[in-house]
């Protein structure tokens, strides 16, 4: 499984290696099915927050990085489960279990998996 990376139709460079190192390890637990959306800039993981605005924790994570939204199941109501993976600049991972998406604040860009 290969995910890819795209934003105005250009591939993110600057977390190509990050996201590729990602997949390669976990790629294979992910629904072909699943909504995965990567940040489209690096971000701070102390300003990470759902859409209802609530802090998602991920204790001492390193200051820059990439969030990875994986939604196992796109087609049902919110209040379910989905995963916030923090990708660090250094290449260390931080996940969480989440109930809601991301804030409407981060701009997220669709992965194409398969």
């Amino acid at each position: 499984m290969i995910a890819k990376a795209h934003h105005g139709g250009q591939p993110l460079k600057a977390s190509a290696e990050i996201v590729k190192s990602f997949f390669e390890a976990v790629g294979h637990l992910i629904p072909e099915d699943a909504t995965v959306l990567l940040s489209s800039e690096e971000i701070d993981p102390k300003s990470i927050r759902t859409a209802l605005d609530r802090l998602v924790d991920f204790g001492i994570a390193p200051k820059r990085g990439f969030l990875l939204f994986i939604d196992t199941t796109p087609d049902a109501n919110w209040g379910h489960d989905c995963v916030y993976v923090f990708l660090s600049t250094g290449g260390s991972v931080f996940c969480r279990v989440v109930d809601w998406p991301p804030h409407e604040s981060i701009s997220m860009t669709p992965l194409k998996i398969g």
